[in-house]
């Protein structure tokens, strides 16, 4: 198993917690650019979260912004990963 396949068992919303956390420097040792970034994907899960599911195109939406933050986040959380094996 690569050291990756855990963070695609993840939920959307433990990915989205996971990025807070680093974003707000719960992380110890992350790096600057790492936190700015997270802080922006973190932003993008709170817009996802908050589409009116009601609208008539939601879960299209809903679905797109999930599935490339999704992506987004697993290649951040590496990132900060590799940083922190340095």
């Amino acid at each position: 198993m690569r050291p990756s396949d855990y963070l695609w068992k993840l939920s959307f919303d433990e990915l989205a917690h996971k990025c807070q956390e680093l974003g707000h420097g719960s992380v110890s040792g992350a790096d600057p650019a790492l936190q700015e970034e997270a802080r922006r994907i973190y932003g993008g899960w709170t817009d996802a979260f908050s589409i009116d599911k009601h609208e008539e195109d939601a879960k299209e939406r809903i679905a797109a912004a999930t599935s490339s933050l999704r992506k987004r986040t697993i290649e951040l959380l590496l990132k900060a990963e590799q940083h922190a094996e340095r």
